[in-house]
């Protein structure tokens, strides 16, 4: 028995993180929407008891694989012993802000539901998502959602598909961990209180509401990332040369993105880029990209 999903990519239209917490994570306002680049992710029941397996990610260890931690977590809380074997093809590129990893490790979980009968409930199993990560929530919740907390505080909206996204990866990456102490270290030990910019209800208004080229989005870690990356900082100008009214990170990075209204704009933007890439970035990290009316859906094989 086998379970197959296509494992969405998610963009961070507005992502603005507020003080630490006496968690020691980050508080979080943000806008996600799930767009179509996707990973490919396989499942299947060995028939016997027996260990989890993967293949498909040679070069993440196997403890340090968000998609095994998914399948052992499902299998601890479902009772389950039955060896299972995964496979994936990455399409998604790792450490861009894509949440890649995250999307695979609910792909996962949904395909672990579909190959056993659904034995755990929505809210263990959004229990089980929130455990692995911030962002995996989400991929559970989309495809459009608003999240607070530590991004694992998920409400689901009305997705909008009228807009076209331009996403240019450089081949530099950002550690998400260096992101947030250099946001720290720029703040100050002194810092004001990070406020919010109308809060959360504010920006899901302003997602309903607007055109998209209007969104007043923003990303915090534009600054310090920016500050620190050239190649990144003049991936943006470049953008915006080539016809977006606006370009930030998506996530903490290194991925740049650009809203559209027009699609024929953004596919001028994606075709100058493309001729001519950035130094720093492969014609292959160009993208146009389109966002998703619904998650993809588990196809199972019995």
């Amino acid at each position: 028995m086998r379970a197959a999903l296509e494992a969405p990519a998610k963009i961070n239209l507005h992502l603005e993180v507020l003080d630490r917490r006496p968690d020691g994570f980050h508080g979080l306002v943000s806008l996600v929407q799930a767009v179509d680049l996707a990973d490919a992710l396989l499942l299947e029941r060995t028939g016997a008891d027996g260990p989890v397996s993967i293949g498909g990610m040679s070069t993440v260890a196997p403890e340090a694989n968000l998609i095994v931690r998914a399948v052992e977590l499902f299998r601890v809380r479902a009772g389950v012993r039955e060896g299972i074997r995964a496979s994936v093809e990455k399409r998604i590129p790792m450490g861009a802000g894509f949440g890649g990893g995250s999307s695979d490790a609910a792909a996962a979980l949904r395909c672990c539901q579909a190959l056993f009968g659904s034995p755990l409930g929505r809210a263990a199993l959004a229990e089980c998502a929130r455990e692995l990560g911030s962002d995996v929530p989400f991929f559970l919740a989309g495809p459009a959602a608003v999240a607070e907390g530590r991004g694992d505080l998920v409400r689901g909206i009305g997705a909008r598909t009228d807009f076209t996204v331009v996403a240019a990866t450089p081949r530099v990456r950002v550690p998400t961990a260096d992101a947030f102490a250099w946001l720290d270290a720029d703040r100050g030990p002194a810092r004001v209180r990070a406020r919010r910019t109308g809060g959360p209800h504010a920006v899901e208004r302003a997602y309903r509401d607007l055109a998209p080229e209007a969104w007043p989005f923003a990303n915090t870690f534009d600054g310090p990332v920016m500050g620190r990356f050239a190649a990144i900082a003049a991936l943006r100008d470049r953008m915006r040369a080539a016809g977006a009214a606006k370009a930030r990170l998506t996530g903490s990075g290194s991925t740049v993105i650009a809203v559209f209204a027009d699609a024929a704009a953004a596919a001028s933007c994606f075709r100058s880029l493309a001729a001519e890439p950035p130094p720093g970035t492969e014609a292959s990290g160009i993208r146009l990209l389109a966002p998703l009316a619904s998650l993809p859906g588990v196809e199972y094989y019995g």
